[in-house]
């Protein structure tokens, strides 16, 4: 499976734009557009109960969430972590910038689209989302070689 990987959009709106080569063999995992909360990142968090409910508010502002193969909307599914708590662990040197890392608790839900194996030739498939009323906006695009 082949796993694609969004980014938050740059001041001017833009997402990045990515190519690869897959397998026409391999399956593709899209996450269109998700959230994550963790007890190292939100220590104002204090139980799993706690971490679950901000995941779902979060995950309730999204104000859209799209996917395409090739120009065509593709169906996206709301999807949360099973099991709904799970254990991580954080590098000190971490992309949350939150200092030392450590072993924490978190949970996640999103949007996401799974597509079966794309038949022989050049595809795009973008995709993005919206959340916290347009506020923050994720996605991608990519150009994939399925050879």
């Amino acid at each position: 499976m082949l796993f694609l990987a969004g980014k938050l959009a740059e001041e001017d709106g833009s997402l990045p734009e990515r190519s690869c080569d897959v397998s026409t063999q391999k399956s593709i995992l899209v996450p269109v557009i998700n959230c994550e909360a963790n007890l190292i990142e939100n220590p104002e968090l204090k139980t799993y109960k706690d971490i679950i409910k901000h995941v779902k508010s979060d995950e309730d502002t999204i104000i859209w969430a799209k996917c395409y193969l090739d120009g065509r909307e593709i169906q996206t599914q709301r999807i949360s972590s099973d099991p709904l708590v799970f254990e991580v662990k954080m590098v000190d040197d971490n992309i949350f910038d939150v200092g030392m890392g450590g072993t924490t608790h978190a949970s996640a839900d999103g949007y996401w689209a799974f597509l079966k194996p794309l038949p022989r030739g050049n595809h795009t498939i973008s995709f993005e989302g919206s959340c916290e009323m347009g506020r923050l906006h994720s996605g991608a695009v990519y150009q994939i070689n399925v050879g």
